[in-house]
């Protein structure tokens, strides 16, 4: 379920790794990597971004094959949601996946994620989704 459809090429990575690097730069928060403990090899990411150069706060979260069907998302992305509102004051956040990926679909139903069927922040056939934070400290 790459946005890509099919693997990146080297220059696609580096080019995602820059746009990931800028994020950081520019907002101060990001996508993290992760990491399976005590080994030095990642596993995937999860974070909060903007999305597509709007004023969206869109969650991302992935994983390597081989760690699928451990709850390693989910626990990712409970972390990225909680932090965004808790410590960053998001708001909302917002979701998308692809209609037939039914775990990322689940996961952001998981989060208490609902629908937004009127979203389309990347122009793509994709599900959106949001969840609003009941106590935001500030205003985006």
């Amino acid at each position: 379920y790459l946005p890509a459809g099919r693997p990146y090429t080297d220059e696609e990575i580096q080019q995602l790794l820059q746009n990931r690097i800028d994020h950081w730069q520019q907002h101060g928060f990001g996508t993290y990597l992760l990491f399976q403990e005590n080994k030095k090899l990642s596993i995937g990411y999860a974070g909060l971004e903007y999305a597509n150069k709007t004023n969206f706060i869109d969650i991302r979260y992935g994983l390597i094959q081989d760690m699928w069907k451990r709850g390693l998302a989910r626990e990712a992305a409970e972390a990225v949601i909680k932090h965004g509102f808790e410590s960053m004051g998001f708001r909302e956040i917002y979701g998308a996946a692809a209609p037939e990926n039914f775990a990322s679909i689940g996961i952001l139903k998981h989060l208490g994620m609902t629908r937004c069927e009127d979203m389309d922040y990347y122009q793509k056939d994709l599900e959106y989704y949001i969840i609003r934070n009941p106590t935001p400290l500030r205003q985006l």
